[in-house]
């Protein structure tokens, strides 16, 4: 057993390699397109907000036991986060770069809270469920 915790602890740290890999190539396909009103819009400040709080805690819990692997790897997503909200909050934009910090980030966070619900109504209200109820209605009617 003593062997079998040994070679998954290797692999564990092998799998940072993995991680900081993962991390580049994500990172490196938004740093082409950062500049791009577009790619901006399509990343949710709130939501890589969101995902720091349960990182710091897992990066606090994994210090505290001395599991550095596992600290290591939270932190390189954390650093991904980061990397995402600034980019999200259009620091790359042209015509953005003169407004201040927190002007771009009440500026995205007011964006997104207006798109909250657009995912919730798209499956509560689906634009052709008319069409739907009426084939359904037609199939009723030959039963």
């Amino acid at each position: 057993m003593e062997i079998f915790q040994k070679v998954v602890s290797i692999l564990a740290f092998l799998s940072i390699g993995f991680s900081l890999t993962e991390v580049y190539l994500t990172a490196n396909q938004i740093w082409k397109r950062k500049h791009e009103r577009v790619v901006v819009e399509s990343i949710s400040v709130t939501a890589q907000l969101v995902s720091l709080f349960p990182g710091f805690i897992f990066a606090l819990n994994y210090l505290f036991n001395g599991e550095y692997v596992g600290l290591i790897d939270t932190v390189l997503f954390a650093g991904l986060a980061v990397f995402y909200i600034l980019v999200g909050m259009s620091l790359w934009v042209p015509g953005e770069r003169q407004k201040g910090l927190w002007t771009l980030i009440k500026e995205t966070l007011n964006f997104e809270r207006k798109e909250a619900g657009d995912l919730a109504k798209s499956f509560l209200k689906p634009s052709g469920a008319k069409k739907i109820i009426n084939i359904l209605s037609q199939v009723a009617m030959y039963d």
